[in-house]
């Protein structure tokens, strides 16, 4: 993939455009394979990238592309469990704490689903 280790948050929001409508058209005629393409070759290095950990110095547009790439993974790997796991624990997390930090607004529709 051409934008495979994209690090600007600007193309990572385009790129989310595309995908979304990518992804409706590919369950329409009940494609899978660019699930797999797209989810395990793009989309797992793009998220290890900048990491599940938010940090307190990291800009705004780090955590605008983290929230990209979380929605663009809800979407193609709906059923990894690795990323179910992890959305899992900060969601029961959060319910315990009740606090912005365990799970920042910008994540929750990503980690709800």
């Amino acid at each position: 993939s051409a934008y495979k280790g994209e690090k600007s948050a600007h193309v990572w929001q385009a790129l989310s455009d595309v995908l979304s409508s990518l992804h409706r058209m590919a369950a329409f005629a009940g494609e899978t394979t660019l699930h797999e393409a797209v989810g395990n070759g793009m989309l797992r290095d793009a998220l290890q990238e900048v990491g599940l950990a938010i940090s307190a110095s990291e800009t705004d547009l780090t955590r605008h592309k983290r929230a990209c790439i979380l929605s663009l993974m809800a979407m193609y790997l709906p059923h990894d469990k690795e990323l179910a796991e992890e959305a899992t624990s900060r969601f029961q997390h959060w319910l315990k704490a009740q606090r912005q930090d365990v799970l920042p607004d910008d994540l929750k529709t990503s980690m709800f689903k």
